[in-house]
């Protein structure tokens, strides 16, 4: 098994750029639009398995 190294994580990065961005109009890490479709792919890989693996469409 060949282990991944990932960089460490800055835990309070994601509330620093959401405050960055009301307060100064900072842009956001991630976009609204990127993260609806992260979030529609988690939920079909979800929905996918709760169905057995059954592949599912996805709209994007």
């Amino acid at each position: 098994m060949e282990l991944l190294h990932l960089q460490p994580r800055d835990h309070a990065g994601f509330y620093r750029n959401l405050g960055d961005h009301f307060a100064w109009d900072e842009p956001l890490a991630v976009p609204a639009e990127e993260a609806r479709r992260n979030v529609a792919v988690m939920e079909a890989a979800t929905e996918s398995i709760r169905l057995g693996g059954a592949q599912l469409r996805v709209s994007l």
